[in-house]
């Protein structure tokens, strides 16, 4: 346990030390927002994607959403970290990317569906604050492997940094992944239970219907939108996709 532990705290150290990089992944994320917000129709692909991945997660039951989204996520971290040395392109493309899908998905609901963009974010913060935080780390240790090569020491620096990105990888990334899998499985779960289960006539039951996000041509895009008793709420807001 001792040994752990002061695996755990050097793990710890060596992000402090890659902070810089974890916070230029942290912007990066944050531009690519402004970019999707601003040109969502850049995010059509990308939208199409999340739409097929996240079609088949309503069959599943629980356990196996929680494996689906943790399995997803830490690939995701894994490609970041391990092709690192590759000068962190990946990681750097994968923080704009993921920031513009966001932005993409505010940037419809905002204009198309009428829908406060704190509306969007709020469903999103519980596991969000695991996620967000854990991606920033994997992306920002991807960028930081890279500039190896702008160092003087370059394969000693390269092989020091390779192994306490691995480190972290598996000591805080990770399980930061799983806890941020275990909160939306069990979120989708239980909105998946309230939409199916009986209802009174007083209290009529929620039903999913289509709205329309715009296309790129401007024609009219299906996107899933739960309806609960006259307030309405975002739904997998990942399901705002390309024309198919």
């Amino acid at each position: 346990m001792s040994d752990f532990r002061n695996h755990y705290k050097s793990s710890l150290e060596d992000l402090r030390e890659a902070r810089p990089s974890i916070f230029l992944a942290a912007l990066l994320f944050i531009a690519g927002i402004g970019l999707g917000l601003a040109h969502p129709e850049w995010s059509q692909e990308g939208l199409s994607s999340m739409k097929h991945f996240a079609g088949h997660l309503p069959d599943k039951s629980m356990p196996a959403l929680i494996a689906v989204i943790f399995l997803k996520n830490v690939l995701a971290a894994v490609l970041s970290v391990v092709s690192g040395p590759l000068l962190g392109i990946l990681s750097f493309f994968a923080a704009i990317v993921n920031g513009l899908l966001l932005g993409a998905v505010f940037s419809y609901a905002a204009h198309t569906h009428r829908t406060a963009v704190t509306d969007v974010i709020i469903p999103l913060l519980p596991h969000g604050l695991f996620e967000l935080p854990a991606m920033f780390m994997a992306w920002g240790l991807g960028i930081w492997q890279g500039i190896w090569f702008f160092e003087k020491n370059r394969t000693g620096t390269l092989r020091e940094r390779r192994n306490k990105s691995l480190s972290a990888l598996l000591l805080i990334i990770v399980p930061l992944l799983l806890v941020a899998a275990i909160i939306e499985g069990t979120g989708i779960d239980a909105t998946r239970a309230v939409r199916e289960a009986p209802r009174s006539a007083a209290s009529p039951a929620p039903h999913l219907h289509q709205v329309s996000c715009v296309h790129s041509s401007g024609d009219p895009v299906p996107f899933m939108h739960l309806s609960f008793a006259g307030t309405e709420q975002l739904s997998l807001p990942e399901f705002c996709a390309s024309k198919e």
